[in-house]
């Protein structure tokens, strides 16, 4: 278990030679204890033993452009341990087997020193407790068990720079994102323009903000201009620090900003705020800004096992802790560049996955129309976007459509594996291949958990719904057909419209009745596919069931359609619902980005071997991307064609996601 601590500073009293240091137990609920430990800094940075006091700027010039791997950045966090760390509070954290400690510098000389290079027992402090600088703004006022989901993140790129390695960057982190794919709303914007990026952020809001590109200072006439740079087809754009801090106030709830930059958590001299300083005082919760120079290869590594443990649950103290493992090797500046600083207590910054126990996840994963999913490409924004309208429920109707072999049946599944996640009530009434069925066989799937969703493993959301609440339908149903005749499809039809009135109408109120009991507890989410196979029947089912529920108050029963641009337009969606619907539009793959598409194909379904890499480099499949990029739009049965020439290439698939 956890043991939380704060360790504060204090600004020295008056006429005082040294800063008060203390360790502060904490609770669970941010419940400050007593000091468990005390101490004291000299305020001259001067221990008795030492020859001459701590030079702060030597000790980030050394940490932020030492390129060896000897033994100086190890004897520089001696020095400093030595004269930031009371023995009293490093042998109380030695004591604690799983220390959380937060940082809390009030003066602003022992603020800006390279605490990320202190030891504990000859070990490096920050990679071996969950250790980070907290931030004097405190937390937002938003409850700490408060968690999003899924959590929307945003990849930035600010440059083409081959040195930084940005395509290997994106392929760590997306690779180690899959485990949490369901969870994790990703999309990546590449080399924007500032107005771009703006609007971005005023779009998808993201929970999570990472950059990668280069961070720079620049002195002018003595004041000094800090700004990460963004290389556009126009020239370099500067976003700079205030601006930062400024365009921030679009994205309320920023959890988490990652800044993959040279030097973009070093003080900067001579102006209000480092980059870091930026996005903190921009609203995000936690920021990891770089202290120094970093080679791109390393810092892509780090950061892909910072989310790598953010993905099986670990807070973002301790994903940062176990992301400087990353390294290999605790002499080279890279291990100790990263720099955490938080708002708050680091537990509650972002926990990926909140809220849905790890059975139940096992069970949905398990499913095999589910178990594919995390394989398919792209399609990212689309399941964005049918989530977002579903959970907002404004109108209870969302309509997914396409040109015919699109892959809007594979939306539909994103989105149902959601709902499914959230123990929503669902139902897939897939009318392919069901000339048999009528309406009522319609009803009784949605009642009895008969869905097309593998119907042998009925997990809690496709199980049957409360049979009591079915009595007064069943008892409509027997009236209608005669009582004893369940297995009958359906009434005959009436030929005079009030006759047909008067068999459906009682038979619908009870019906929607009971999904209302039955609906109470947890959302019923009703999928429809392949309506145009079943005309009749679907227009008796909109008439009856769908026009209860669309555009009204109650969001306990939420509808989906799924249809082709023609079957929209054949079916009059617009023409009865005008206004009272949401659309998905989902389109093909267009030509640009292919080679993109093509590397998330095999990073998603082969395991990246040395293997692989070798079969990859046959020109075979430089011809086939060669030829795909003249595809003008690439439907997901042709990728799934690519996926299949690949196998019998010889690549070896992933087993597992």
């Amino acid at each position: 278990m956890t043991t939380s601590f704060i360790l504060r500073v204090l600004e020295p009293a008056a006429g005082a030679e040294a800063y008060p240091a203390m360790l502060v137990s904490v609770a669970e609920d941010g419940t400050e204890g007593a000091p468990v430990a005390e101490g004291d800094i000299p305020v001259s940075l001067q221990r008795p033993s030492m020859t001459a006091p701590l030079d702060a700027a030597a000790a980030w010039e050394t940490l932020a452009t030492f390129a060896g791997q000897d033994r100086t950045l190890i004897d520089l966090g001696a020095e400093l341990t030595g004269v930031l760390l009371p023995t009293a509070v490093a042998q109380r954290i030695l004591a604690t087997p799983a220390a959380r400690v937060v940082l809390d510098l009030r003066p602003a000389a022992i603020r800006d020193l390279p605490w990320e290079l202190l030891q504990i027992d000859g070990l490096p402090w920050f990679s071996r407790d969950a250790v980070c600088r907290g931030h004097a703004l405190g937390a937002p006022a938003v409850e700490a068990s408060s968690q999003p989901w899924p959590v929307r993140m945003l990849i930035v790129t600010g440059t083409a720079d081959t040195a930084i390695e940005i395509p290997e960057e994106l392929d760590r982190i997306q690779d180690a994102l899959l485990a949490c794919d369901a969870d994790v709303d990703l999309e990546i914007l590449r080399q924007p323009t500032l107005a771009q990026l703006r609007k971005r952020l005023d779009d998808l809001k993201p929970h999570v903000f990472h950059f990668m590109g280069h961070g720079r200072v620049e002195e002018s006439n003595g004041a000094f201009e800090t700004y990460l740079a963004l290389d556009t087809a126009g020239g370099v754009e500067r976003w700079t620090f205030d601006n930062i801090a400024f365009d921030l106030r679009a994205v309320p709830d920023l959890r988490l900003a990652y800044v993959n930059a040279c030097r973009t958590g070093t003080p900067a001299r001579n102006a209000a705020w480092s980059i870091g300083e930026a996005f903190l005082r921009g609203g995000a919760r936690a920021v990891v800004c770089m202290l120094a120079d970093v080679a791109g290869g390393t810092a892509g590594k780090v950061a892909a096992a910072f989310y790598a443990a953010l993905a099986t649950g670990k807070a973002v103290d301790a994903a940062m802790a176990a992301a400087r493992g990353a390294v290999g090797n605790v002499r080279v500046r890279e291990h100790y560049a990263p720099c955490l600083e938080v708002r708050g207590a680091p537990q509650h910054v972002l926990a990926i996955g909140a809220g849905i126990p790890a059975p139940h996840r096992a069970q949905v994963t398990a499913m095999p129309d589910f178990r594919e999913v995390p394989r398919w490409v792209d399609r990212r924004p689309e399941r964005r976007e049918t989530w977002a309208r579903m959970a907002a429920h404004p109108t209870n109707l969302l309509v997914v459509t396409g040109e015919p072999k699109i892959g809007k049946s594979a939306v539909a599944r994103m989105l149902m594996q959601r709902c499914c996640l959230c123990q929503h009530h669902l139902r897939y009434i897939d009318m392919d291949g069901r000339a048999d069925w009528s309406y009522l066989d319609v009803l009784r799937a949605i009642r009895d958990g008969i869905p097309s969703l593998d119907p042998s493993r009925p997990t809690g959301p496709l199980r049957p719904l409360a049979a009591t609440a079915f009595e007064a339908f069943d008892r409509q149903v027997d009236a209608a057909l005669g009582v004893g005749r369940e297995g009958v499809a359906s009434p005959e039809p009436a030929t005079d419209a009030s006759k047909q009135a008067s068999i459906l109408r009682p038979l619908f109120n009870a019906f929607a009745s009971a999904l209302a009991e039955a609906s109470a507890a947890r959302p019923l989410v009703l999928v429809f596919d392949h309506v145009d196979m079943m005309p009749v029947e679907f227009d008796i089912l909109k008439q009856h069931l769908f026009d209860r529920y669309v555009g009204t108050a109650s969001h306990a029963v939420r509808l989906a359609l799924i249809l082709s641009n023609a079957q929209f337009e054949s079916l009059g969606i617009d023409r009865d619902y005008f206004g009272r619907y949401e659309r998905i539009v989902v389109d093909g793959f267009g030509v640009e980005g292919l080679d993109e598409l093509f590397s998330e194909l095999l990073r998603r379904n082969f395991d990246m071997s040395q293997a692989n890499a070798q079969v990859l480099a046959d020109p075979v499949h430089t011809i086939l991307r060669n030829m795909a990029r003249h595809v003008p739009s690439m439907a997901p049965g042709k990728m799934a064609g690519l996926k299949e020439i690949l196998k019998d290439s010889g690549l070896t698939p992933r087993t597992h996601i």
